[in-house]
């Protein structure tokens, strides 16, 4: 398959928002790329992600949805693939790369972050134009101001992990001693290096994610675990952890990288045009305003029943492990549904986005009480989250 982009030649990966129109970097406590992040020691680092105060109501239902619990048949990341506006496929080639470490080093990368590199994305783009398709952990990167570590990287940091090889920056950043005696495996670092993010291979599907921070004067302020907005300590895992940090830089101006990126040829475009432009962001990022709602609870057998009597259907995606998502297309919103058999006890995520707050709303309404869903609906910026409370006020 063809796959095309705007050429974005010797793009850097870390352009960084401070470069253009002084926005601020996700990693800080100030502005709208702050929010997501809830830090469970009593008092934070400014510098670590961490959320903004919020209005919105947290049941024990939504915390309970919001934990990392075992893996189904639909994957952790699908909340991912729906921000992403992306259709996921396996990647058989990096599948059998990773089943050969495994066998090589009687190790095994947990399935979170196997469906992180070894999926593959496919976002329409219309306009006759193939369609943009790349790797998870690439596609990931594109709303990020710092890459996670190559597959190679990973395994290496793994291997390491389970040795007496600790990674480097546990003595070069004054991180010792370690939270936990499990293995600990570097993903991520800000893009000021205040923050490095490692995963706790403690042998689940989705492990937990530890966070060391630094102050504003360099000094290591310790370990903490990184939960969302809400939830309780045991939802800081690996799936969660990337999909807050990418949910909070989505909105960026520049982002995806190699569409709105500071070296990006529009060129291959066309005349790069405000049209041009407009068109694509829609394309390529069509919930920029942060309109959107997301929940993951147990499947039930009448969810397709009040689908097709509530919103117009749109297309069917036939997903591996007996899996599918369903398209709705209400008046100005989409709805996303990825459905496993409720019969094999499976899992549900949704995904509910609208063109405005009101109209948000409208489309929540209807679905507000079905089995759990007023627990379990979450949302990730103030505009959605301001929904969310008067959903829960009009109930």
């Amino acid at each position: 398959m063809d796959r095309w982009r705007p050429q974005a030649s010797g793009r850097a990966r870390v352009p960084a928002l401070y470069g253009s129109g002084g926005k601020q970097s996700h990693c800080t406590s100030s502005g709208p790329r702050a929010k997501g992040f809830a830090i469970t020691a009593a008092e934070p680092s400014s510098s670590c992600p961490r959320s903004q105060p919020s209005s919105t109501a947290c049941t024990s239902r939504q915390m309970l949805s919001e934990r990392c619990s075992p893996m189904s048949a639909i994957s952790r990341l699908q909340t991912m693939y729906d921000l992403f506006n992306a259709h996921p496929a396996p990647n058989e080639r990096v599948a059998r790369t990773i089943d050969a470490w495994q066998e090589r080093t009687n190790l095994r990368l947990p399935r979170a972050l196997r469906d992180f590199y070894a999926t593959e994305c496919t976002i329409s783009l219309g306009l006759g134009k193939s369609p943009w398709v790349l790797p998870t952990n690439e596609l990931w990167a594109e709303f990020s101001q710092v890459p996670p570590p190559t597959l190679d990287e990973l395994l290496s940091n793994i291997v390491d992990a389970h040795s007496s090889r600790p990674h480097a920056l546990f003595s070069q950043w004054d991180m010792l001693p370690l939270p936990t005696q499990n293995p600990l495996a570097w993903i991520e670092t800000d893009v000021m290096r205040v923050w490095h993010g490692f995963v706790e291979l403690d042998g689940s599907d989705d492990p937990p994610v530890w966070v060391h921070c630094r102050d504003s004067t360099h000094a290591s302020t310790g370990w903490t675990r990184a939960t969302e907005d809400h939830g309780p300590v045991d939802s800081n895992c690996f799936s969660s952890f990337m999909y807050m940090l990418v949910a909070t830089s989505y909105v960026a101006d520049q982002s995806p990288w190699s569409f709105f990126g500071p070296e990006t040829d529009w060129s291959t475009w066309d005349d790069g045009s405000e049209f041009a432009y407009d068109t694509m962001s829609e394309l390529v990022k069509p919930y920029e305003n942060g309109l959107w709602l997301r929940a993951r609870e147990p499947s039930s057998a009448g969810v397709m029943d009040l689908l097709l009597k509530s919103f117009p259907a749109g297309q069917r995606w036939d997903l591996a492990g007996d899996v599918a998502t369903h398209e709705f297309l209400p008046e100005q919103g989409r709805i996303w549904v990825t459905i496993e058999r409720p019969e094999s006890g499976g899992i549900s995520s949704w995904w509910i986005y609208a063109w405005t707050a009101d109209r948000l709303f409208e489309l929540a309404q209807p679905l507000w009480n079905f089995e759990t869903l007023a627990g379990t609906l979450h949302a990730d910026h103030g505009s959605a989250q301001a929904v969310l409370k008067r959903l829960s006020d009009h109930a």
